[in-house]
């Protein structure tokens, strides 16, 4: 990394890091550490105070995972951490296909990628059906029942207006709240030292 990039870096200057900078070309500049904290800085600190710069770190997630594909492929949650900002920042089709990404790598997916995939659904123009939803979610709670499994099958029922199926899904998501039963948190290992919250 060169002198100028590393002090706009260190004094956290994200303007002028977008206004000098390609995401491609940050990426490109960074290791896979250093651009991944970078682009996790940029999006927190900013994603409600200035779209620019968190559409810009964004980007810059996207242009890590091609530049550094075997870095990033050996953590599937990577993928589904992409999927969650995608959905922060209104990129519905992103969401899902990093969402497939994470599904095509496993023969038996894991319920995190499940209950992802499943929340592809409630976007403006989803690009899954109503059926893979249920049948996603089925899955998951077989895995392992969880109060965000239960809510998210309610509202499939409450779409398809079977009134068993939504009293039965809220009584089960109320006892799992009640008994704080969460799905865990799916954050790439890179991340595991960040502070959340």
């Amino acid at each position: 990394m060169n002198n100028k990039l590393h002090h706009i870096i260190l004094s956290k200057q994200w303007q002028q890091l977008t206004d000098e900078h390609t995401p491609q070309s940050a990426a490109q500049c960074l290791s896979f550490e250093e651009a991944m904290s970078v682009a996790y800085d940029m999006f927190f600190e900013n994603f409600l105070d200035s779209p620019k710069i968190r559409d810009f770190a964004l980007n810059l997630f996207f242009a890590i995972r091609k530049h550094y594909i075997q870095n990033w492929d050996k953590d599937w949650k990577n993928d589904i951490f992409l999927a969650d900002l995608c959905r922060i920042g209104y990129k519905y089709d992103e969401c899902y296909h990093c969402c497939m990404r994470a599904y095509k790598k496993f023969n038996d997916p894991p319920s995190a990628i499940l209950l992802a995939l499943a929340g592809c659904y409630n976007v403006p123009k989803p690009l899954v059906s109503i059926d893979e939803v249920e049948l996603w979610l089925q899955q998951a709670i077989q895995k392992e029942l969880s109060y965000e499994a239960a809510l998210q099958l309610r509202g499939i029922y409450l779409d398809k207006e079977d009134q068993a199926q939504i009293d039965h899904w809220t009584k089960i998501a109320d006892e799992a709240e009640r008994n704080n039963i969460h799905t865990a948190s799916c954050t790439p290992d890179i991340f595991k030292d960040k502070p959340t919250g």
